[in-house]
């Protein structure tokens, strides 16, 4: 025998099931699974770019793990930058500030030969003993992940026009700072320690539960980019 159902019978039934698959999931507290400290810092980074609105695909994959170390913050380099004259490209920082957050990305502000450009890798020579390379892609963009115990160093390297993020802002002092004669920008929060810094044509970040100095120290052992 067939029986018909109406459209709004069966929508109430799928609200139905559905409030009994919610209502069968054990609670929070009944919950006991301790998550590995890589796994929560991936799942940071990615819960960050779910809330940075639409980018590329290529973005997409990029930022997937790496956008923010936990709970990153970083205010904004307000300043242009010269390039050389075979490239003619200026990029500058630009920002817009709301109440909890920071968007930041660089803008173009001339014609550019950057796509047809090859990227050029620069990785730090200096990483502190003990530390293990537990991730890395070098496929225009460097993302290097290295760990001891509880510490981690990350470190970034990507193409100026790529850079779009969105992060929280709220109580950190910013440190505007030189590195290499090159613009800066140093902050700590949470007990992780950041370093940004940027030249004519990348973007670079260093983030680690290690000290300001030994930061700084990795940051400058990364080679200087030539025009």
């Amino acid at each position: 025998m067939l029986t018909n159902y109406s459209e709004e019978s069966l929508k109430a039934a799928v609200i139905a099931a559905d409030r009994m698959f919610l209502d069968s999931l054990p609670s929070d507290d009944e919950i006991n699974h301790v998550f590995s400290k890589r796994f929560e810092r991936h799942m940071k980074k990615l819960i960050q770019k779910c809330s940075s609105g639409k980018t590329t695909a290529k973005s997409h994959i990029v930022r997937k793990r790496w956008i923010a170390i936990l709970v990153s913050v970083i205010m904004v380099f307000s300043m242009a930058l010269s390039v050389s004259a075979v490239r003619q490209s200026i990029y500058r920082f630009v920002s817009q500030i709301y109440e909890k957050y920071t968007q930041i990305l660089f803008s173009q502000t001339s014609s550019s030969q950057t796509d047809s450009l090859v990227f050029e890798a620069y990785i730090p020579s200096y990483i502190p003993d003990g530390f293990q390379l537990v991730h890395q892609e070098k496929n225009d963009i460097v993302m290097l992940e290295y760990e001891k115990g509880k510490d981690f160093v990350s470190y970034d390297q990507e193409p100026l026009e790529n850079v779009s993020a969105r992060i929280n802002t709220e109580g950190v002092k910013i440190e505007d700072t030189k590195l290499n004669g090159t613009p800066a920008q140093y902050y700590s929060n949470k007990g992780i320690q950041n370093l940004i810094w940027y030249d004519s044509r990348y973007m670079y970040m260093i983030s680690s539960t290690l000290d300001r100095k030994t930061v700084f120290r990795i940051a400058e052992s990364v080679p200087m980019k030539k025009d």
